[in-house]
């Protein structure tokens, strides 16, 4: 006979063992407040950063881009700009007259 159950608390190490080890990976955070501070900071200045360099690099191109319409000889032409689009209301469904019905419901009278 062989027992249905028998490798239960194997898989249950195999799994503890996973957990564990994503937890040591998550561990990687700690240590020192302020060194956590100071890689927060650093990172949000990181990425402050390259925010910037993207709105000054679309700045840059949309400047170009007048200055080509204004090359060419028509006013720089702005996209139009689109209305965001109205909710639209679903129109209430009228109930139906099921007043016919009630004469086939009724039990007749001898």
């Amino acid at each position: 006979e062989t027992m249905a159950r028998g490798n239960q608390r194997d898989l249950a190490r195999e799994r503890n063992a996973k957990k564990m080890a994503e937890l040591k990976k998550s561990e990687g955070n700690t240590g020192n407040v302020q060194q956590r501070n100071e890689s927060d900071a650093a990172a949000l200045q990181a990425k402050a950063a390259k925010k910037a360099a993207m709105l000054k690099e679309k700045e840059e191109q949309e400047a170009a881009l007048a200055a080509h319409n204004a090359a060419k000889g028509g006013a720089a032409e702005e996209a139009p700009k689109v209305a965001p689009k109205a909710k639209q209301v679903k129109p209430k469904k009228k109930k139906e007259d099921l007043s016919f019905l009630e004469d086939a419901i009724k039990p007749k009278k001898k």
